[in-house]
């Protein structure tokens, strides 16, 4: 299996969800910002690196949420804050602030859809 990490980064009653760019697998499709861990790399240390990757921003992770499987695929959804930086996408076309109520104005990919009931 595949271990993929995914930041669901909080602010109050919001969490931050990314729009994946065009041409690429899932292009238009919102997520939580992460991906793959690397060898030898904690599912911690891997959130905290895509995040200064993706986004520039340094974040906390705090803990597990879920795990979800899809096909060869283990996707981690970690709560996290952010602890410094300004938001800069650096892999994505957007960023938004959503609440729960938001959820059906946005297609998530598959993994992170599921992992929506989990994570209010």
């Amino acid at each position: 299996m595949i271990q993929v990490t995914a930041a669901v980064i909080r602010d109050g009653e919001k969490v931050m969800i990314c729009k994946r760019p065009q041409g690429k697998r899932f292009g238009g499709q919102w997520e939580f910002p992460g991906g793959k861990v690397e060898p030898g790399e904690s599912l911690f240390d891997c959130i905290i690196r895509e995040c200064q990757e993706e986004l520039s921003i340094l974040i906390e992770p705090k803990k597990e949420i879920v795990a979800i499987e899809i096909g060869d695929y283990t996707l981690h959804f970690i709560d996290a804050v952010i602890v410094f930086g300004e938001i800069t996408l650096n892999e994505h076309e957007a960023v938004e602030w959503i609440s729960k109520d938001d959820i059906d104005n946005y297609e998530f990919c598959s993994g992170d859809r599921k992992a929506l009931e989990y994570i209010w």
